[in-house]
């Protein structure tokens, strides 16, 4: 279905435009072109649109594309002609002349903003577009309340019905010959490196049916060491392959967990980063934040 902007979207990229200054992306290959993805957002918008920038589908899915990365175009860059186009947030690979993404090394699971800002006209076209894909919601999560486990979501929509089937603190792996996924999803399975369980070989427990993460045994296991301290943090890498219209292609998201003792412990702004980033997400915008990968699950002992 095809998405058009409106006034929320351009209420939204105007407080952006706030902060955004002239930052870019980082050059990356796949695309061959001079232009580097744009991710702020062009100091002169007119936020006019006859037909904003249209990849077939709002919602969008890497496929297998063998040793070459997934790249898709625009299918009406013939109608938009020539202007520059733009993302947000951070993590979509975006060629700023062509409109092409580089899906196989963009952040899936995630909602951008795409713009198309016309070179005669200067009028600028914007839209959603989801990159299918699994997604951990920023959160402060206290063992005290029992509350121990980081689900996943799908589509960058917590109302997306689960992909994957439910699993139990027995599903990981080398776990009595199980942990190995099923045929519906793999979590913390074998990546592009060849190595697999990359997450609970640092004893971060992923349940590689379901993807949850359970927290309260990834603190006791010793991801953060023997006596955890403040601030201690680790970043992991999750591959996952889901039996959806990606094809059960491999996929890749890195999640940050961060630990504290207690809640009062944990700086401002850290609590304000995960409070708005979250509440993005429910809402069903874009994440303000320039940069909101990897997810931030922070644990605290107690409330």
């Amino acid at each position: 279905m095809k998405t058009t902007h409106c006034a929320r979207l351009a209420a939204f990229l105007f407080v952006i435009t706030l902060g955004a200054g002239c930052r870019k992306s980082p050059a990356y290959s796949g695309i061959s072109s001079d232009q580097v993805a744009v991710t702020s957002v062009p100091e002169q918008m007119n936020f006019q649109c006859a037909d904003p920038a249209y990849y077939g589908d709002s919602i969008i899915y890497v496929q297998p594309s063998g040793h070459s990365d997934y790249i898709i175009n625009p299918s009406n860059a013939a109608v938009l002609g020539k202007g520059t186009y733009f993302s947000w947030p951070v993590g979509l690979m975006l060629d700023s002349s062509s409109g092409a993404i580089d899906l196989s090394r963009s952040e899936a699971g995630q909602r951008y903003v795409i713009g198309f800002v016309q070179k005669s006209s200067h009028d600028t076209c914007l839209s959603n577009l989801i990159v299918a894909g699994v997604s951990y919601v920023d959160s402060i999560y206290s063992l005290e309340d029992n509350d121990t486990l980081a689900i996943p979501y799908f589509n960058a929509n917590a109302s997306t019905p689960p992909v994957c089937n439910s699993s139990d603190d027995s599903d990981y792996p080398g776990n009595n010959g199980k942990g190995k996924g099923d045929n519906k999803c793999v979590f913390d399975g074998q990546g592009n490196n060849g190595k697999s369980g990359q997450a609970n070989a640092k004893n971060v427990k992923v349940r590689t049916i379901s993807g949850v993460i359970n927290l309260k045994a990834t603190v006791e296991d010793g991801a953060f060491g023997t006596n955890p301290v403040n601030g201690a943090s680790i970043t992991v890498p999750i591959y996952y392959s889901l039996n959806d219209k990606s094809l059960r292609t491999t996929q890749l998201i890195n999640v940050q967990l961060m630990y504290f003792d207690s809640r009062s412990d944990i700086p401002a702004a850290v609590v304000n980063m995960v409070t708005s980033n979250s509440t993005a997400f429910f809402e069903d915008l874009p994440i303000l934040f320039a940069n909101p990968r990897p997810p931030l699950i922070v644990i605290t002992r107690r409330n």
